[in-house]
């Protein structure tokens, strides 16, 4: 009830990264998204120098800025608003590590950490302590809410000095041509948790709680200087001059003109000298006038010629900097976004890989740097029927073995109160992958499509199926007596497991997004086309498994007749399958029989053949040392049982109930 004064971190009630287990519970707000946007600027000047014996040195001077903005998000995904006190507590424990490398074959100078050089990492807390009593619904732009948004420069356009492998604010060129290798490192751990406290003071309630680690961005700035580098686009080996595709990403080329000579400048130097003195003359997006007027503009040009005279001699200056400077912005960003509000514990709920690695190279001053997705619904959103905020259709939009049906918001979920009146009901439970419920379904998606969708293999819905062995609703062995095996065949026995289950049959010809869902609920008649079908599905899908048998009861749920093209559900128009579905109605019928079904239970029969015996006439001995050993004996009676064991719970926790006990006949 104590919490410690922010941003000290919390006491270790669990391990780091790993978050406490709070159910789906439905009207709730929930944490959203953690982004992280780091912009990185480089620019490169050229100094040149004249000796009065006609000699000329190159020096360089590397300039590196970086900023980091960091936010994170709330969403009440609901339509009503929430109206409970609340508080927020939130905090970001942000790590930072700049290492440089040089190219000059050196090796690895000193690592440096800004702003502090003598740390081992650089180490930004960042909290937020948020109370509200109304949280506005999804309807409101104030639906989001965000406890953090840090904008932080780490380090402003600083001057690097390569000898030493450190940073400077003084305008210091260097007398070398070295080539820095820079890589950028981000880690951070971040804790949300949000409160009710309409509890007694000093009793809140854990409504959300999150706790991520490891949210790391790793930057080869040097590497993203130089863009594509694919065929024809320059490269770490080529020279794009001679490929005729020169580009500004040819200003910062590593290799060397002479390979392997460290003395030899780097392409990426000669590349800048050419274009400074206008070979070749490159357009205004890489490198424009500020003014194009024929007076007092013109910058660009006469730079060039003013350069191109120096560097021909025809100049008496001794000194002259290059005019062109090639300067990049790189931006990276990295997103963590819930794609289902309720699903956003780990990190792997929240990544997707066409967000997270999502960078970009800009030329200064063009092109700001694009605007963060906070505050906004995240691109990552799927709910059935897609993204309202993006245009177009994605393959996901409407596909039953990723998501429920129907479910189009938050608002849609219907879950179970209360106990769950039979195993079929599971079936509403939400299982913690975006937009779906126990799955009961017969769809089997690809592993690969699913790893994308849900980031873990290890959820993928058809595990479910395994699950439905471990539930009952019989409060004893003698209540379970009489329920069907899966594996029966016979028309007979499943009709009277069907017969006069209940089930949905989507009614609107051909529905609308406002028409809502309309359903007429009928029963299954006995030997009915549709009993027939179903019955008929089960036997094809019993006979796909392994040996022809289903070895569980879930094994029956890959019959594709109970669930996705039941014979009741009108699926004939494209429409029908978008907007006039439910997943209650899809499941309708697993979901009433799974209490009536068992799988079978492997039995043993043993056969116990007993006699009783005397000893016959005359077969005693009766002298030396087997002395009344008996020689030969009479049967005077016989007994044969018969006892059936069965083997229950296999293979979970395995035991034997003796079935049955019989004294055979003696014919």
């Amino acid at each position: 009830s104590n919490w410690p004064t922010w941003p000290t971190p919390l006491p270790p009630l669990n391990i780091i990264g790993v978050p406490f287990v709070v159910g789906a519970k439905k009207g709730y707000p929930n944490f959203n998204e953690a982004s992280l946007q780091t912009v990185v600027q480089v620019s490169r000047k050229l100094e040149f120098r004249k000796n009065l014996a006609g000699g000329m040195f190159t020096n360089q001077m590397y300039v590196l800025g970086i900023s980091n903005l960091f936010g994170v998000e709330a969403w009440n995904s609901y339509t009503q608003d929430f109206q409970r006190p609340i508080t927020m507590l939130v905090t970001n424990r942000q790590s930072i590590r700049l290492m440089s490398v040089l190219g000059n074959g050196a090796g690895p100078r000193a690592t440096n950490y800004f702003p502090n050089p003598n740390g081992q990492w650089f180490q930004r807390f960042t909290s937020s302590n948020f109370s509200t009593n109304r949280w506005p619904g999804r309807e409101s732009l104030e639906s989001f809410i965000l406890p953090i948004v840090d904008n932080f420069t780490l380090l402003p356009n600083w001057v690097y000095q390569s000898q030493f492998g450190t940073f400077t604010t003084n305008n210091v060129f260097e007398n070398r041509l070295d080539v820095p290798q820079w890589t950028l490192q981000i880690s951070n751990n971040l804790q949300y948790i949000l409160l009710d406290t309409t509890q007694a003071p000093g009793f809140p309630r854990v409504i959300d709680f999150v706790n991520l680690d490891n949210l790391v961005t790793e930057i080869n700035i040097t590497d993203r200087l130089m863009g594509n580098r694919s065929a024809g686009a320059g490269g770490y080996f080529s020279d794009s001059r001679q490929s005729g595709a020169f580009s500004e990403d040819s200003s910062w080329l590593t290799n060397r003109v002479v390979l392997n000579d460290l003395n030899s400048p780097p392409i990426g130097v000669t590349n800048q000298i050419g274009i400074s003195m206008g070979f070749p003359f490159v357009g205004a997006a890489t490198w424009r006038s500020a003014s194009g007027h024929p007076m007092g503009g013109l910058d660009k040009e006469r730079s060039i010629q003013g350069f191109a005279n120096f560097m021909n001699g025809r100049s008496t200056n001794l000194v002259m900097q290059a005019p062109y400077t090639p300067s990049k912005k790189i931006y990276e960003r990295k997103t963590w976004q819930a794609n289902d509000p309720l699903v956003h514990y780990t990190a792997a709920d929240l990544t997707d890989l066409a967000l997270t690695n999502s960078f970009g190279v800009i030329t200064p001053p063009e092109n700001p740097v694009p605007a963060s997705n906070l505050g906004q619904i995240n691109e990552r959103y799927r709910p059935w029927g897609g993204n309202p905020r993006l245009s177009g259709t994605d393959v996901t939009d409407f596909r039953m073995s990723l998501k429920d049906p129907g479910v189009q918001s938050s608002d849609d979920w219907q879950f179970p109160v209360g106990k769950l009146p039979n195993v079929g009901a599971i079936g509403r439970v939400h299982r913690g992958s975006p937009w779906q419920t126990v799955y009961l379904k017969s769809a089997v998606e690809d592993p690969r499509v699913w790893r994308n969708w849900a980031g873990s293999l290890g959820t993928h819905p058809t595990n479910d199926w395994k699950a439905v062995d471990l539930f009952t609703v019989a409060p004893n062995d003698q209540a379970a007596m009489g329920l069907l095996s899966v594996n029966q065949t016979n028309q007979a026995a499943w009709s009277a497991v069907l017969s006069g289950v209940t089930v949905l049959t989507n009614s609107i010809s051909n529905p609308g997004r406002l028409a809502g869902m309309q359903f007429d609920s009928v029963f299954v008649q006995p030997d009915s086309p549709q009993l027939r079908s179903i019955v008929t599905g089960i036997n094809r899908a019993r006979q796909d498994q392994p040996n022809g048998v289903f070895r569980t009861m879930g094994d029956v749920l890959a019959t594709p007749e109970l669930t996705v093209v039941s014979p009741f559900l009108n699926l004939n128009t494209r429409a029908q399958i978008e907007r006039g579905l439910t997943d209650e109605a899809v499941e309708r019928i697993p979901r009433q029989i799974l209490s009536l079904l068992k799988t079978d239970e492997p039995r043993m029969v043993i056969y116990s053949f007993g006699q009783s015996l005397k000893p016959a006439e005359r077969s005693l001995v009766t002298l030396g040392n087997y002395y009344n050993i008996c020689t030969n004996y009479q049967i005077t009676g016989e007994l044969v049982t018969k006892t059936v064991l069965r083997l229950e719970e296999a293979p979970y926790k395995p035991r034997t109930v003796v079935e049955s006990f019989t004294i055979l006949p003696p014919q």
